[in-house]
């Protein structure tokens, strides 16, 4: 069963349907060593670079909920602090609000979560590969699916190849 999730992962996770793929990441994350998913996750980051990742999430926010994008800032908030920048410096500075203020009272645009994200990368990526590596491996792919279809396409393809690597599983 496993060895099957790892050859659709690398052979067609972009034609696969969002739920399938979520499901077969979910498997490989319970299955694979924390040095794998961490390695995966920053493999994807890096393969999609600031850009790619930033489209990446502005496609996943148009379907986001309000609380879902306040969960979004916070990680990305979390990355960015531990990084040692601010949150709300970074908000004012890219025209979001910051001050402390919280959301804007209609919730963020797509495109300005896309642009937090590739904000985040770009100047605290390894504090966000960090945080994305001990989510990811503690509670699955729901952490990534705030990330939008690509990156999870990305870190299946990356962890598939890990595990597949005959590093183990």
């Amino acid at each position: 069963m496993l060895e099957d999730i790892l050859q659709q992962l690398m052979g067609g996770a972009h034609e696969m349907p969002p739920e399938q793929m979520h499901g077969h990441l979910d498997t490989l994350l319970q299955q694979a060593p924390d040095t794998h998913v961490h390695g995966a996750i920053g493999d994807a980051l890096q393969a999609l670079g600031p850009r790619g990742f930033g489209q990446s999430v502005a496609q996943a926010a148009q379907g986001m909920d309000p609380q879902q994008q306040q969960g979004l800032v916070g990680l990305l908030g979390q990355a960015i602090e531990e990084g040692g920048g601010s949150l709300s410096g970074v908000l004012g500075t890219l025209g979001l609000g910051g001050g402390g203020a919280g959301a804007p009272s209609g919730g963020y645009a797509p495109h300005d979560l896309g642009a937090l994200a590739a904000y985040t990368l770009e100047n605290h990526g390894g504090a966000l590969q960090s945080i994305l590596g001990q989510q990811a491996s503690s509670g699955g792919s729901d952490v990534l699916k705030l990330l939008g279809s690509p990156t999870v396409q990305r870190v299946g393809m990356h962890l598939a190849q890990r595990l597949l690597g005959g590093q183990g599983y």
